[in-house]
C-alpha cells in the first residue's frame, strides 16, 4: 500500500472510526470481480454498478459447501422476509453428450460436447467461482448463513443419463457441484438416469429437485393436473432419496401465477424458469431465471 493511501487510511480511522468488514469486503469483491458471460448469446445488459457489492452482508470467504442441510422442514415464512440481492448466473444444461444430427436443431442447441463441457467448467473454476446449490440460497435466506465469493449455478434439467457417464465425471474432477432437474415417471428409462445413479451422484454433494412427474406444460395444465404433477414429483423424490424436495423447475419455463400458489401450497419454496434473469429476491422465488449454454458458448 501507498504512503498516500495509509495517510488516508489512517484519516478516515480517526474521523469515523475503523472500517466495517463489510466495507473491507466490498472493496476486495469490486477489484475482484470477473464478469463471466456467454458468447453465444445476447442478453439485456446489466445494470451498471448491479452485482456482487449487494451481496456483501451474506458472503464469506469460505468456498466448502453449508453442511449439514438445516432446509428440510422449512417452510415458506421461513423465507418471507426482505433480504439482500444475490446476483448470480445460473448455468443450464440438458444433453452432455457428442452430437452432429444437423436435422435436430433443438437436440443441438441442447446438447454439450464433454470436451466443451470440461473446458467450460476449467474457465468457470480458473476464473474463482464456487458452485452452490438451491440448499445454500435458501439457507443464507432463512438464517444469513453466507455464501461462498462468487457464487454460480450449474442446472441439469431432464435427468439424461449422460448426466451421470459425461458430466459427472467432470465434476468431480473439477469439485463441482450442480442441482439436477428430475422428471420422475422417466426415471430407470432408456436414456435417462436410474435411482442407483441419482443417488451415486447425490451422494457426492449434488442435489436432486422435482422437474415435474411427466414434463408436462403447466401452463396449460388443469389445476388436477398441475397438482399431481407438483406434488407426487416431490412425493417420489422425497421417498426415494431420503430428503424434503424444496425446488420445482418448471418443464419449458411454462408456468402461471396459478402454477406458483399450487408450487407454494405443495410445499416449494423456489420455482426456477427458463427466462433469462440472473437476481435472486424477495420478490422472484418462484420465477429465478438461467442462462442457457450450448456447444458454442464460450464461457469467460
Amino acid at each position: 500500500m501507498s504512503i498516500k493511501k495509509s495517510l488516508a487510511l489512517i484519516l478516515v480511522v480517526i474521523l469515523f472510526g475503523a472500517p466495517s468488514m463489510a466495507i473491507i469486503q466490498a472493496a476486495a469483491l469490486k477489484k475482484d470481480h470477473i464478469h463471466l458471460h456467454i458468447e453465444s448469446i445476447s442478453h439485456p445488459k446489466e445494470p451498471e454498478g448491479f452485482g456482487h457489492n449487494e451481496l456483501i452482508s451474506h458472503v464469506s470467504e469460505t468456498t466448502s459447501l453449508i453442511e449439514p442441510d438445516l432446509t428440510t422442514g422449512l417452510t415458506l415464512s421461513s423465507l418471507s422476509h426482505p433480504f439482500p440481492s444475490i446476483y448470480m448466473k445460473i448455468l443450464l444444461y440438458h444433453y452432455i453428450r457428442d452430437y452432429t444430427n444437423e436435422k435436430d436443431i433443438v437436440g443441438m442447441n441442447l446438447s454439450v460436447s464433454q470436451a466443451n463441457f470440461d473446458k467450460q467448467m476449467k474457465s468457470i473454476k480458473d476464473a474463482g467461482y464456487h458452485t452452490i446449490l438451491y440448499k445454500d440460497i435458501i439457507q443464507n435466506i432463512a438464517f444469513g448463513t453466507p455464501l461462498p465469493t462468487k457464487p454460480i449455478m450449474l442446472n441439469f434439467d431432464d435427468g439424461y443419463d449422460g448426466m451421470y457417464t459425461a458430466a459427472f465425471p467432470i465434476l468431480k474432477k473439477y469439485e463441482m457441484h450442480a442441482s439436477f432437474g428430475i422428471i420422475t415417471n422417466r426415471v430407470g428409462t432408456i436414456g435417462y438416469l436410474n435411482w442407483d445413479q441419482i443417488k451415486e451422484i447425490k451422494l457426492m454433494g449434488n442435489e436432486m429437485v422435482s422437474h415435474t412427474v411427466s414434463h408436462p406444460s403447466l401452463a396449460i395444465s388443469s389445476i388436477p393436473k398441475q397438482v399431481f404433477e407438483l406434488r407426487d414429483s416431490k412425493e417420489t423424490l422425497d421417498r426415494e432419496l431420503n430428503q424434503d424436495t424444496q425446488v420445482i423447475i418448471y418443464p419449458s419455463g411454462k408456468y402461471t401465477p396459478e402454477t406458483i400458489a399450487l408450487a407454494k401450497q405443495e410445499g416449494y419454496l423456489i420455482g426456477r424458469t427458463t427466462n433469462y434473469f440472473n437476481q435472486i429476491n424477495s420478490t422472484n422465488l418462484y420465477e429465478l431465471g438461467i442462462n442457457r449454454v450450448n456447444n458454442a458458448s464460450e464461457i469467460e
